[in-house]
């Protein structure tokens, strides 16, 4: 799996009036109050170019160093595609995709950024289009066998996967695959819990799914894995706080959770919460810039982007960098609690840092399972063996190890 692969997530949303997911107007009661505290990740968010239009419920996913915005809503359904480069800080246009539509899912594969359901103001939709970024061209894929409004979806290792949702009547628990090689669908393990609103994403060869709801109060907390290698998911500790039409995304080895609102109608919030797997649990992160539910998010290298969304009374154009800060950078917090900076990558060759892995006799790399991967020994030390994704070593500091990212 890449690392830091993004699966970008998107969530439904709502001007000031009722469609097929309902009112979704100014919140009767201020979203609550979170702070950042001692628990790691500590998050630096800065705002960067905003959209050209400003919009929610719209498709979200990252490929070859580039977001795509597609979709979603803004007085009307779109079929808009926009594209954020951020080492320009620029959006440009591209081809449209054929059917508009909000309530849509994002997710990227193989330099494709593939649009998963939603709903056209009448009809909730089975329809998914692959775009090839290469050739800014649109193709329709064979029809989902369930309609999904509000669904999650992801690339993982060569397939589209396709979680949740909507179809008018229930919130199945199925989940669909789509195969690029062979242009057809089938059926994996069912999620233990049918939801919509949820979101997804996909880190070190596992699928995540988080949040969501299912049509009452109060909004889930539930997050649950999917591991292809057995074709089956495991419930995890639930997220802390209850959320639908959130977003997430996986960055540093963690599974973000971001934004969304605390119940159909609102308050939207600007939450971050993040899941570690190697310890099992959650941890509050530094919040975003504004309070917003029904936005998307798509990791590039070492940063998040959260883009769009709806606040109770207004789309937004918003586009909100986020990073998790390692050793000083931007930090206050006292020398001995500081977490170690990453150690360095060169093409395939991982150099030993003393304020990273101590390079002593013994030191090792372990996977996210906590099982070892490799031993390490002063000076470079090859890892091109490795799986691309994130590993640790024991190391000083607030976490007690360092993140090692091998990149492909």
């Amino acid at each position: 799996m890449r690392i830091l692969m993004l699966v970008a997530m998107i969530l439904s949303s709502s001007m000031a009036f009722t469609d097929e997911m309902g009112l979704v107007g100014p919140a009767d009661c201020p979203a609550p109050g979170m702070t950042s505290g001692p628990n790691l990740p500590e998050m630096q968010w800065e705002a960067k170019q905003p959209m050209t239009t400003s919009r929610t419920g719209m498709a979200v996913a990252a490929t070859r160093g580039l977001l795509y915005a597609v979709g979603g809503y803004a007085g009307s359904r779109l079929t808009t595609n926009e594209v954020y480069d951020p080492a320009g800080d620029t959006w440009t246009t591209r081809a449209p995709m054929a059917n508009m539509r909000n309530g849509c899912y994002g997710a990227s594969l193989d330099g494709w950024i593939f649009v998963v359901g939603g709903y056209n103001g009448s009809s909730r939709l089975n329809i998914v289009e692959g775009y090839d970024t290469a050739a800014d061209s649109w193709y329709t894929l064979p029809l989902m066998a369930w309609q999904r409004t509000v669904p999650a979806a992801a690339g993982l290792n060569g397939r589209l996967y396709v979680a949740g949702g909507f179809d008018g009547a229930y919130y199945p628990t199925t989940v669909e695959r789509y195969d690029p090689a062979s242009n057809t669908w089938d059926t994996v393990a069912p999620l233990l819990t049918g939801r919509s609103g949820l979101a997804a994403a996909v880190l070190n060869g596992k699928l995540y799914t988080v949040g969501g709801w299912t049509g009452s109060e109060p909004t889930h907390t539930e997050l649950e894995m999917y591991d292809p290698a057995t074709d089956s998911w495991t419930s995890l500790p639930p997220m802390p706080t209850g959320r639908m039409y959130l977003t997430a995304a996986a960055l540093d080895g963690y599974i973000l959770a971001i934004g969304g609102q605390l119940t159909f109608n609102g308050p939207q919030v600007d939450i971050v919460e993040a899941y570690d797997p190697v310890a099992n649990e959650w941890s509050t992160a530094d919040p975003m810039l504004i309070s917003r539910g029904s936005l998307g998010a798509a990791t590039i290298a070492d940063k998040v982007y959260a883009v769009g969304g709806w606040t109770g009374s207004s789309t937004l154009d918003e586009n909100d960098e986020g990073k998790i800060l390692t050793g000083i950078e931007g930090s206050s917090t006292p020398d001995a609690l500081r977490s170690p900076p990453e150690p360095t990558i060169v093409h395939g060759t991982l150099k030993l840092q003393s304020a990273a892995c101590n390079p002593q006799s013994g030191i090792a790399l372990f996977d996210l399972s906590g099982h070892l991967a490799m031993p390490l020994h002063p000076g470079p030390n090859d890892v091109s063996r490795l799986s691309p994704g994130v590993y640790f070593c024991p190391a000083a500091g607030r976490a007690g190890r360092a993140r090692v990212v091998v990149l492909p």
